[in-house]
């Protein structure tokens, strides 16, 4: 799993309880942490993920916050859907 990935998984682990998280951001600087990376690594990451439609990024902050797209939620529903079928069949 990439790098990308993961920040994906992460940001959807933060914003999975509410009715629509796309609306809710988080803080680029809380991603970078807990992720063992700079901020500016993480926001290269996440420019790329933008660039893709997977996230949109807010300067209105600083450190700017992120938001999953709709594009977004449904790449890391398929992730963690592939990452539970690799951990039933591991554990088969």
């Amino acid at each position: 799993m990439d790098k990308q990935d993961l920040i994906l998984l992460h940001l959807f682990a933060k914003v999975r309880g509410y009715r629509e998280p796309e609306d809710h951001p988080v803080s680029s600087a809380q991603v970078a942490l807990e992720n063992h990376l700079s901020v500016e690594q993480t926001l290269d990451l996440c420019y790329d993920l933008a660039q893709e439609g997977f996230v949109a990024i807010s300067p209105l902050s600083i450190p700017p916050l992120v938001y999953l797209t709709l594009t977004g939620l449904a790449r890391v529903r398929r992730l963690e859907a592939d990452l539970g079928f690799l951990s039933h069949k591991s554990a088969s």
